[in-house]
């Protein structure tokens, strides 16, 4: 489904029935990665949708890239998605850049998130270098030449390298994004969220009483375990759980994500919290 409104054009889809849950995507990903993480959930009407730049939301010429790219830009696009559905509270959350998305969304409007779930977070309140500096340095390079000239600047880089020997699927990952049909907007994209951070200070975290689940795992250059560490030592009442490897056991990394997000879920969630609004505004 695509909601349009304004100077939105998002690539949404709506599953389940009960509390609404918001997750998101990964950066260079689309909702379909965010639908497998919670495709088991039940009980709940999970709403998945593509950032802008991303999968089946465009970013429109007519706009500055910095009114659409961004967590602050893309916080104010999940928010106002929301909003068109009807739904007035949600638990929010995310897979690494979706993650941060949420996070941004619970400091900018707390009344609206319920709870936070951050699946393998990667920013903290600065730029995600040097753990993802290859992604930053990919959207140049496609820049340059296109996919498949990134792809081979890629392969042939010591960093790969070192990755493709420690972490094989990780790499796979890398060469993937150099393949996906949105790689057209990579170039403005993946160098713009890489530098910027959805929070300016911990201060910040730390007022932030939203209850939070925030999961990670080890061996995962991408997300390295401090950023969920720092996360979860900053905000008040946030739970950690570390999760099987998602390079290394996929299967029992997918498993254990699902039954850590149930387990939260359903302490948060109280008995009579089983109604949402009827659906207003733009979908199409």
């Amino acid at each position: 489904m695509q909601y349009r409104a304004g100077d939105l054009d998002l690539g949404y889809e709506i599953e389940g029935e009960g509390p609404d849950v918001l997750f998101m995507q990964g950066l260079a990903a689309d909702r379909r990665q965010a639908a497998r993480c919670l495709d088991t959930l039940d009980g709940f009407r999970v709403i998945t949708m593509d950032l802008p730049g991303h999968g089946s939301s465009p970013l429109l010429g007519r706009c500055p890239l910095a009114d659409q790219v961004g967590f602050r830009a893309y916080g104010e696009a999940a928010m106002r998605l929301l909003s068109g559905l009807g739904v007035t509270t949600a638990y929010v959350g995310g897979i690494s850049m979706g993650a941060s998305v949420a996070l941004a969304m619970a400091i900018a409007s707390p009344a609206l998130v319920s709870g936070l779930l951050l699946i393998r977070p990667a920013w903290v309140n600065a730029p995600a270098r040097p753990h993802l500096d290859l992604l930053a340095d990919m959207g140049h390079w496609i820049a340059d030449g296109g996919g498949a000239a990134a792809r081979r600047r890629l392969v042939n880089d010591g960093r790969f390298a070192e990755i493709r020997d420690s972490v094989p699927e990780c790499a796979k990952g890398l060469v993937q994004t150099t393949q996906r049909t949105h790689v057209t907007t990579a170039p403005r994209v993946l160098p713009t969220m890489v530098d910027d951070r959805p929070y300016e200070s911990d201060s910040e975290l730390e007022r932030c009483t939203t209850p939070a689940l925030v999961v990670s795992g080890n061996h995962d250059p991408l997300h390295p375990r401090w950023v969920a560490d720092h996360l979860e030592a900053s905000l008040p009442d946030a739970v950690a759980r570390i999760v099987p490897p998602r390079y290394l056991q996929p299967e029992l990394h997918e498993r254990a994500v699902a039954d850590v997000i149930r387990s939260f879920l359903g302490r948060c969630v109280e008995p009579t919290n089983t109604h949402h609004p009827e659906t207003t505004g733009g979908p199409a």
